[in-house]
């Protein structure tokens, strides 16, 4: 699974209403590619996404390094 940004308040960070995208997810992970949203994140480097679009109404959990 990949992360690219498709708007990012600060470069080089992750912040909280940064859009994202996955990419390149495998179907045994849970995970969907497509948009999503940033709407938390953890001191342990956990980030929550909300997807949008046709993602809408999905979330899921994150580690980024």
């Amino acid at each position: 699974m990949e992360v690219r940004f498709i708007k990012q308040k600060i470069r080089d960070a992750i912040t909280v209403t940064d859009k994202i995208e996955l990419v390149n997810c495998d179907r045994d992970t849970g995970y969907s590619n497509g948009p999503y949203t940033v709407i938390a994140i953890e001191d342990d480097g956990s980030v929550t996404i909300a997807g949008t679009g046709e993602l809408s109404g999905m979330f899921a959990v994150i580690h980024l390094e």
